[in-house]
């Protein structure tokens, strides 16, 4: 079996640089897999990856959002057969679940 190498941050920025280039991946893969001594395909999949990252724009609705807790108020109506033995310290109350902090 062999043992995995994970690409550092400068080798990175350097595939990066040289897709910003324009240069062919395949290209790019050639020679760095001589100089990295790396598999040449391996190097073609991470650069299609980087590629294709760069590709993705985000948009505003798929972003990441940030879920406030609401307040909970006394009197909240639990489910039937619903009990708590213990008083927890903190509770947070968000649209599909909520989280007891004891």
């Amino acid at each position: 079996m062999s043992k995995l190498k994970f690409y550092s941050a400068e080798e990175l920025q350097t595939l990066s640089d040289e897709l910003n280039s324009g240069r062919v991946v395949t290209h790019i893969a050639k020679e760095y897999a001589v100089k990295w001594n790396r598999p040449r395909t391996g190097l073609e999949m991470k650069l299609y990856s980087l590629k294709n990252k760069k590709n993705v724009k985000v948009s505003k609705a798929t972003s990441k959002k940030v879920v406030q807790p609401a307040k909970i108020e006394a009197g909240v109506e639990l489910p039937s057969g619903f009990v708590f033995d213990f008083q927890p310290k903190r509770a947070e109350m968000y649209a599909n679940h909520v989280r007891l902090y004891f």
